[in-house]
């Protein structure tokens, strides 16, 4: 089994009725749950696998996001340097920061 690369990110894309839901995460915390202080962020496989991109990809799915959540700091760094997530969006478990934004028309 090759042993999962440490600048790649899990793009999930699934249209719903509300609109294109984005899953990013740094691909290395795919299967992890992180615990701290009564809240629980298990980045399960069955809802963040997709398929493994790089940074160029990722910066063009999130801006066609009507609903995003990123999990991981290149990932979190990423949606704050294209100004889709405000920094004060961002929350961490265990050090992991994640956070989520909606476009509401």
């Amino acid at each position: 089994m090759a042993s999962k690369s440490h600048n790649k990110f899990s793009l999930r894309v699934i249209e719903t009725e509300k609109g294109r839901l984005v899953n990013i995460c740094d691909e290395e915390l795919l299967g992890r749950e992180f615990r701290e202080k009564g809240i629980v962020l298990s980045i399960k496989e069955e809802f963040y696998k997709g398929i493994t991109v790089d940074e160029d990809v990722v910066i063009d799915e999130m801006k066609k996001a009507d609903i995003l959540i990123v999990i991981g700091k290149r990932a979190v760094d990423i949606a704050i340097r294209e100004k889709i997530i405000h920094p004060f969006a961002v929350l961490e478990v265990e050090g992991v920061p994640y956070a989520m934004y909606t476009n509401v028309l």
